[in-house]
């Protein structure tokens, strides 16, 4: 019996150490558990020392450049890019002659309005306001080639000697304290481009186009008293009506585009 003793104790004391591993881990597991249950209490409340998560900007690029559309207006443009490749463009600038002797030789040289009409229109429509607003997308992520359409106006009002106006519609317009005659014009037009833009050293932007613009609706004014118009109504409402008529018939170009600006 005494030599059965100490395996009895050793047995127990195997047992006692057997059931006191289950006792430790479960106690460490506990402790895990609320750790792990106090961080996300923590997260939950929102730690005031915890580090905010970062937030990417909002994908939006702005460019302003100098623009010009041959044979259209030389001005400046801006232009936003929203997410996804949309993108909205505006221009304001003006019509500088050298570009309204372009269209006006082209279309008074295929026979759409005689000498008397060219000159007004040469002298009128010189420096004319041109506002463009226009909309389109970059189809391919990450690539320049992009597509707008878009809204051009071109409004002009300016003055014109009475003698030069004498001379354009040889007829004399003698009347006491006139010594100048008001024409206005203006041109409603489509317009629509395909172009590549580059962005070189992450602020230079360089921009090429080609494209279209065509006339959807004009109007012609000759600006003077109701007195001198009385003298000749139907020379000023024949003016009036052979310009607005060419300019619907023959307000239409092809242009090409060249910009150069600065990204934000």
């Amino acid at each position: 019996m005494c030599a059965l003793q100490p395996s009895i104790v050793s047995a127990q004391r195997g047992e006692a150490r057997v059931l006191a591993v289950p006792e430790a881990a479960s106690a460490g597991a506990t402790s895990v558990s609320s750790v792990r249950a106090e961080r996300e209490r923590a997260e939950d409340l929102g730690d005031p020392t915890s580090t905010p998560p970062r937030r990417e900007p909002f994908p939006i690029g702005l460019d302003l450049a100098i623009a010009t559309q041959v044979p259209l207006t030389v001005g400046i443009e801006a232009t936003v890019e929203l997410p996804l490749g949309l993108l909205i463009r505006g221009h304001l600038g003006f019509m500088p002659e050298p570009y309204l002797g372009l269209i006006n030789d082209v279309v008074h040289g295929i026979g759409a309005y005689g000498d008397d009409v060219a000159s007004l229109v040469d002298r009128a429509g010189s420096n004319a306001l041109v506002v463009r607003v226009a909309g389109g997308i970059r189809p391919v992520p990450g690539y320049g080639f992009e597509i707008l359409a878009g809204y051009t106006r071109i409004g002009s009002e300016t003055r014109v000697g009475i003698d030069d106006f004498e001379a354009a519609v040889g007829q004399s317009m003698s009347y006491p304290g006139l010594d100048a005659v008001g024409i206005d014009a203006e041109l409603h037009m489509l317009h629509v481009e395909l172009g590549w833009s580059a962005l070189v050293w992450d602020h230079l932007v360089i921009r090429g186009s080609i494209g279209w613009a065509h006339t959807l609706d004009a109007s012609t004014s000759i600006a003077v008293p109701d007195e001198v118009r009385g003298l000749a109504p139907e020379m000023f409402d024949d003016i009036e009506n052979d310009v607005t008529d060419a300019l619907e018939s023959y307000g239409f170009t092809p242009q090409l585009s060249v910009a150069v600006g600065y990204r934000f």
